[in-house]
Order: structure tokens, then C-alpha cells, then sequence
């Protein structure tokens, strides 16, 4: 990006002043800045127990073999939701110790009563159950393999679009 937007005439140059900036320590400031923004504390990025913490964490496992064909993101998302780190309207409030962590992706084999994902949560066993029915409903297992996506679909430069 320092290239193609004419801060830095070549390459070297551009991967020199990236080099630079990280031993600098510059991207962990501009971090912090922006922690402080949203009204968070530098300190929790070297210490992440100063973060909100759960109160319970909870894995939910597969109950199937095969692989993860897809997942379906706007269900992991209603999941979150449902735990606390969401909400339907903008004065409901958000839980920041809540969340979820995706264990299986798609592509990944995976066995019957392994870890598909980790709740974080407020420890409300109703709000746990219905997370899971929507997770587990979210997750498609099969028994074929499938390719995962890609992450890279093309390649932007002074040149124009390139698909890879």
C-alpha cells in the first residue's frame, strides 16, 4: 500500500519503513491510541486479564463425524448474540468478556465429541442452550472432503486486478 499509494517509490523502500516502524514499536502506539479512543486502557494489551473476564467457559462439541463442510456466519452470529455479545437493538447492551471461538473451520476433519467451538459466557444455562442449538445447526458436516475458501481471491496493484 505504501507503494501504490506513492509514499515510497520501491519496494525495499516500502519493506524497509514496514521493518522500521515494527522495531519502533510504532503499530503497538497507534493500538494503544486507539484503545484509549473507545475508552479501553493501553495496559490490557500486555495484559489481557484486565479485560473483561467470563464467567464461564464452555466448549461445544461436534456430534457427528466428518468434515466441516461450510458454516453458516449469520447463525454464529445470532449465537454471539444470544450469549450477550450482541444485540437487537442499539440501547440493548453488549457483555465484552462474551464471545465465540471457532475451533473447526470449514475444510477441517473432525470427529464425533471434539471441540467445534469455546463459549464464553455470562453463565445463563438458557441463553448457553439456545447458543449451542444455533451453533451446532450452523456447522454442516459431511463425509466428503471439501476445499476450504480461499483467504486471497486476487492481487491489487499500480497495474490493475489480478485474480490468483
Amino acid at each position: 500500500m505504501l507503494l501504490l499509494s506513492g509514499v515510497v517509490s520501491t519496494r525495499d523502500e516500502a519493506i524497509d519503513r514496514l521493518k522500521s516502524n515494527v522495531e519502533a514499536g510504532k503499530g503497538l502506539e497507534k493500538l494503544g491510541s486507539m484503545i484509549e479512543a473507545q475508552g479501553g486502557t493501553r495496559a490490557s494489551i500486555e495484559n489481557p486479564k484486565l479485560l473483561p473476564q467470563p464467567k464461564l467457559k464452555l466448549e461445544v462439541m461436534a456430534e457427528g463425524s466428518g468434515f466441516v463442510q461450510e458454516i453458516d456466519a449469520l447463525e454464529i452470529g445470532r449465537a454471539s448474540m444470544i450469549l450477550g455479545a450482541g444485540r437487537k437493538t442499539k440501547d440493548e447492551p453488549i457483555d465484552h468478556s462474551i464471545g465465540i471461538i471457532l475451533k473447526k473451520k470449514a475444510g477441517d476433519k473432525v470427529k464425533e465429541g471434539e471441540p467445534l467451538a469455546l463459549f464464553y459466557s455470562d453463565g445463563d444455562l438458557k441463553k448457553i442452550e439456545q447458543a449451542k442449538e444455533k451453533l451446532l445447526k450452523a456447522y454442516r458436516i459431511g463425509s466428503q472432503s471439501v476445499e476450504p475458501s480461499k483467504f486471497f481471491y486476487a492481487k491489487v496493484s499500480k497495474d490493475g486486478v489480478e485474480e490468483i
